[in-house]
């Protein structure tokens, strides 16, 4: 059955930002061989999913960009989980009104790819809560922020996982595979 990944940047200190949600703390350990391996990455989803904040930020940004970045974003379907959203320009998209839970498995219906969820720390930390998550790609960044937006706060249950892989790239930055422990 299609995986559900959660791709995440995170601080030492496992904040996926400081409060006001700049995350302009992982462009300095960001080098060419972690950049090219996020695209490539990225490129293996049947579609990304967000929160209503995320597609917001990024409709603003990937449409226009020239990064490496841009091309899997913009060329791959995309769902946002939002009750409130209004127009949804950045496509292809899809909006998911329904439950959380519901709406992903529709999509691992849909899709023979996995899921790639991306977000901000609350999208984040609802899937982990409601145990949506298939495997976490956590790119531990060499900088600690020392307060911030967690996601893996106010769990309602301890989260035991299997080590996958690790790769380390030359500024620091480290990139950690977990899959649900057996």
């Amino acid at each position: 059955m299609t995986k559900v990944i959660l791709k995440q940047h995170i601080s030492l200190d496992g904040y996926v930002a400081p409060l006001d949600g700049d995350v302009g703390f992982i462009f300095p350990s960001l080098d060419d061989a972690l950049t090219y391996w996020i695209v490539d990455d990225i490129w293996k989803a049947g579609v990304h999913i967000m929160g209503r904040r995320t597609y917001d930020d990024m409709a603003g940004w990937w449409p226009k960009s020239n990064e490496p970045f841009a091309a899997p974003m913009n060329t791959i379907p995309k769902a946002v989980f939002s009750d409130t959203i209004e127009e949804a320009p950045w496509g292809p998209v899809e909006v998911i009104r329904s439950d959380l839970a519901a709406g992903v498995q529709h999509l691992k219906e849909m899709h023979d790819k996995p899921i790639y969820a991306h977000g901000g720390a609350g999208f984040a930390r609802a899937l982990i809560a409601a145990d949506l998550v298939d495997e976490y790609r956590l790119v531990v960044h060499p900088v600690a922020l020392g307060r911030g937006l967690a996601i893996f706060s106010g769990l309602p249950a301890t989260r035991h996982l299997q080590h996958v892989e690790s790769k380390s790239f030359s500024k620091g930055a480290v990139l950690n595979i977990y899959r649900r422990a057996p």
